[in-house]
């Protein structure tokens, strides 16, 4: 199986997109190696042969990049490249027919069309408004989206909410707030559960509206943490802990209930991904310049680490094959 690896590239020694191979037998991960040279490239989307890339920075005018690859893993060729329409572009998301771009220091959500062809014109760009009670929470700072059904759902980490738009238009359809001090992240993919990265909990969005929150942090940690990234997998939460260093294991039913606290095996876990088996987790660790394959048991806890390898500051994780 091989993995794209996105990571930053301004103030470090990476050249842009890295390709690792993991063999799931034996759990072992090659030698990364530099696919495509790239400007910060963030966060990677896969689609058929398409890569779609979000350069995280803005320039003269603001704004970020989208750039648009094609080909197979090893052979990319960019076909395009185009404004976010935002400063710092920190998320992608799909449907069928839509591409939804995430602007963090743009406070924005940009919607384009989607198609075989690629990316088509620019629908809409949707501006939060709202603000929050914690200091990093001035300014509308929109952190990751998904569509859900009929509907394009939006973290809000500065405006403590998650919008829902039309997912063809756009327009505003209504608003799920969180308590104050969540700093809303990342949804899983199904939109049933939320990140705060402030609150460092997890949030379950049950018919348009929070349930009582769940700590992902141990109640003896006295630290300073911030969640990233969240992701359900045959009825498991697994959460990542930049500080604490962890991967967070949630148990969804009957009811929400911590089954492990894990090691990242490094510094600051930025992301991490489910391998499409079940039988691992991969982990990227943005300040030790690492990337972990730890073997998953039935019950969907964290056993050994299987490998490791070295990647300069990796951020995340997506399957090319």
């Amino acid at each position: 199986m091989r993995l794209l690896i996105g990571t930053y590239t301004r103030g470090t020694p990476s050249g842009g997109i890295y390709s690792v191979m993991f063999d799931p037998a034996k759990g072992n991960l090659s030698t990364p190696e530099l696919t495509l040279r790239t400007d910060n490239p963030s966060w990677l989307l896969i689609d058929g042969d398409f890569l779609l890339v979000a350069n995280e920075h803005g320039h003269a005018d603001g704004a970020g990049e989208i750039s648009v690859f094609k080909g197979t893993a090893g052979h990319f060729g960019e076909t395009q490249r185009l404004s976010s329409q935002g400063a710092d572009p920190c998320h992608l998301a799909l449907s069928s027919s839509r591409l939804a771009v995430t602007n963090y220091t743009g406070g924005n959500v940009a919607l384009f069309e989607w198609s075989a062809e690629g990316v088509g014109g620019l629908i809409s760009v949707f501006r939060p408004e709202r603000s929050g009670s914690h200091p990093r929470q001035a300014s509308p700072h929109p952190h990751g989206a998904c569509f859900v059904s009929d509907e394009l759902w939006i973290a809000d980490l500065g405006g403590d909410c998650v919008y829902r738009l039309d997912a063809t238009s756009g327009d505003l359809r209504g608003r799920i707030d969180v308590p104050a001090g969540t700093g809303p992240r990342h949804l899983t993919a199904d939109g049933h559960y939320l990140v705060g990265e402030l609150s460092n909990t997890v949030v379950p969005l049950v018919g348009h509206a929070p349930s009582p929150a769940l700590p992902i942090l141990p109640a003896s940690f006295a630290g300073n943490s911030i969640a990233a990234e969240i992701q359900h997998h045959d009825g498991r939460l697994y959460v990542s802990n930049r500080g604490h260093d962890s991967i967070t294991v949630i148990q969804t039913t009957p009811v929400l209930r911590t089954l492990q606290h894990r090691t990242s095996g490094g510094r600051h876990p930025r992301h991490f991904l489910v391998t499409p088996d079940g039988r691992h987790l991969l982990v990227a660790n943005k300040d030790s310049n690492t990337i972990l394959a730890m073997a998953l048991a039935a019950d969907g806890r964290i056993g050994e680490t299987t490998d490791t390898v070295t990647c300069p500051s990796p951020v995340q994780l997506a399957v090319a094959v």
